[in-house]
């Protein structure tokens, strides 16, 4: 079950209340690059080649969608063209805030990978078979998503029963 519509407000008050000290130590962390630390475009290629900004720009613009239609189920006076202008003015920020997390996940790649892995890693992503699969990979996230929400469901239906078990065995007075 999705809760986007309490989540993704506050998940992303968060987000942009971290903004200016993980600049911070982005800045000091790329001030302690060694020789061996891939350079900033380089990361920035392989963030590209491999879909990472193209699978964050997915999961927001999911949480976007359910906004809008909450939005739209809660206000229902509201004209259609309205919450079209609404979407289209939340793409653009969309694309503002994926070019700030891509400059957040720079420092992780260079905290993580070498120069040499970069550049292989790089290699793997310029072929067109690799490409091929990147692209396929928000269609197939999309698809595993089910999978995800019915375990998320099974794992917390069982430990609800479980924490239910066990406490009614403290209240009997039985040691667990």
């Amino acid at each position: 079950m999705r809760h986007h519509s309490t989540v993704f407000p506050l998940a992303l008050c968060l987000w942009l209340t971290t903004l200016a000290p993980m600049a911070a130590a982005a800045a000091q962390a790329k001030d302690m690059a060694g020789p061996d630390t891939p350079p900033d475009a380089a990361v920035r290629e392989y963030i590209d080649l491999f879909g990472y900004r193209e699978m964050l720009e997915l999961g927001v613009r999911q949480q976007l969608a359910a906004v809008v239609e909450l939005v739209r189920q809660t206000r229902p006076e509201l004209q259609p063209g309205v919450l079209e202008r609404l979407r289209t003015e939340l793409e653009g920020d969309v694309r503002v805030e994926s070019e700030r997390g891509v400059a957040e996940m720079v420092p992780v790649f260079q905290r993580r990978l070498s120069r040499q892995d970069v550049e292989y890693l790089i290699g793997v992503g310029r072929d067109p078979r690799m490409r091929r699969i990147v692209a396929l990979q928000p269609q197939i996230a999309t698809d595993l998503e089910g999978i995800g929400e019915r375990l998320n469901e099974a794992v917390t239906a069982r430990a609800g029963q479980r924490i239910q078990e066990r406490l009614r065995q403290l209240r009997q007075g039985r040691e667990l």
